[in-house]
Formats: C-alpha cells, structure tokens, sequence
C-alpha cells in the first residue's frame, strides 16, 4: 500500500479520533456540543436503556477483541502492518461515534451540587482527571497510540523501535494512570443524572474488564518483568498498598 495513502489514511484516522475523544468530553459534561449525555431525546426508560446497553456493547466487544494479540496477528495477515493500529483506531471512532449519536437519556438525577463549594471541589477534580488521562497518553507515546507514528515511520522508511517496558511517572504509582485519570473524570461531576450514572457505571466496569484482558495479555508479552510490576505497583489507584517498596526497573 502507498506510503503517501498510508500517511494521509492514518493522519485523518487521527483527526477523526481526537475530534469523538474530544466531543465525547463535551458529550460527557454538557458542555458545547449538540446533544450531550443528559440533553437528547427522551423516550422510555426501556428503550433508553436497551438502545444504550446495545451500543455499549459494541463498543465493548470491538475494542476487546481488536486488541488481542491473536486479533492483531490474522488482521495483519493481509492488511500492512504499520496499518494495524489505525485500523483499531478508525473501528473504535465509529463505535464510539455510534454511542454518542444514538445514545438516549434516562430520566432522574442523583446529586446535583453546581453552584455550591463541593460542587466547585468537583468541577477541579473533573478537570484534573482529564489532565491526568491526556498527560498519560503522552507517557506511552500517544502518536504510537493513535497509530500516527506507525505511519510516519512507514512514510520515512524508518524501523519503529523495539519496544521497551518502561514506567514514566505515574506509571510508578499505578499501572493504568489513563484509566484512573478517566474514571476521576466521569465520577467527580457537578451534576450525577442517572443518565450520567448509567454511563459512568458502564464505561467503569468495562475498564475493569479491560485492564484484565490487557493485563493477561502483558504478563505472557513480558512474563515475569511484568509480574513483578503488578505485585509491586497498584493497578488503578496510586495510593493503593504496595507489597514491597521495589520499583521495576526501566529498560
């Protein structure tokens, strides 16, 4: 496949997925867009329900299974390797674009302190949350995660470097800072619909199940290296217990 095609197929690939990251922020916290978690149409709570559960679970299932190594393998059978992770990109986009066109609220709210001071505690709270889980993308390469750089390096003729286990920053502190970062976000809001809360509960325990399969994957890429990090750093909250004080080492 032609570098050039590579390079413009990947870059708005990127465009594309920033652009739904960044609309389902403003989706999640009812600010700027269109139509946000609470602001669509209402309907019955049946119906709301059964249409977001269906469109929650492509979501999940696309994203589960596209990220298996067995996945990636018979993907890059016949399709250009460099390719493999804007594809994932470009499928977890439209699945994620599915969610927030479709998506029906349910009626009913359980807190709602804007205005107030703990509500305001919140509002900073939600901020360093997204903060936490931007700054983390750029912690594990975030043009490597959004596939940009397997396209550049393909453009230029260049071999991506062997990927190294490294623990950046808060990395030391939990394995999944983007995931902590993301739930800090979704659960520290001003206003908690139930609307809202059905998203939150959905998106965090399919991070759950997410870190699972991520991790079991890790363990068999890295082996013990990776063993000795779960047992040594917390998996989602960085002030969690630590069974002993040794930090794995970078390569």
């Amino acid at each position: 496949m032609g570098k050039y095609f590579s390079l413009i197929f990947g870059g708005v690939c990127y465009v594309a997925a920033v652009a739904s990251v960044g609309y389902a922020i403003g989706f999640e916290e009812n600010l700027i867009v269109p139509k946000s978690v609470d602001t669509a149409t209402v309907g019955t709570v049946f119906a709301a329900i059964f249409t977001n559960v269906i469109f929650l679970s492509l979501f999940v299932v696309q994203h589960t299974i596209m990220a298996r190594p067995a996945f990636k393998r018979w993907l890059t059978g016949f399709v250009p390797k460099h390719l493999e992770r804007t594809i994932f990109i470009l499928a977890s986009t439209v699945a994620l674009s599915l969610i927030l066109y479709f998506w029906k609220p349910i009626p009913g709210e359980v807190w709602d302190v804007r205005g107030t001071m703990f509500g305001n505690v919140l509002m900073v709270i939600n901020f360093v949350g997204w903060a936490i889980f931007l700054w983390a993308t750029f912690l594990i390469n975030h043009f490597e995660l959004f596939g940009l750089q397997q396209v550049w390096n393909n453009f230029r003729g260049t071999s991506a470097p062997k990927m190294a286990f490294k623990t950046p920053a808060m990395y030391k502190l939990c394995r999944h800072p983007m995931m902590f970062g993301f739930m800090v976000a979704f659960w520290a809001t001003q206003h908690m619909s139930v609307s809202h809360l059905f998203l939150t509960v959905a998106i965090t325990a399919y991070i759950f199940i997410g870190m699972w399969f991520e991790e079991r994957d890790l363990v068999v890429a890295l082996g013990e290296r990776y063993k000795a990090y779960q047992q040594q750093v917390p998996k989602i909250l960085p002030l969690g217990p630590r069974r002993n004080k040794t930090y794995v080492l970078e390569d």
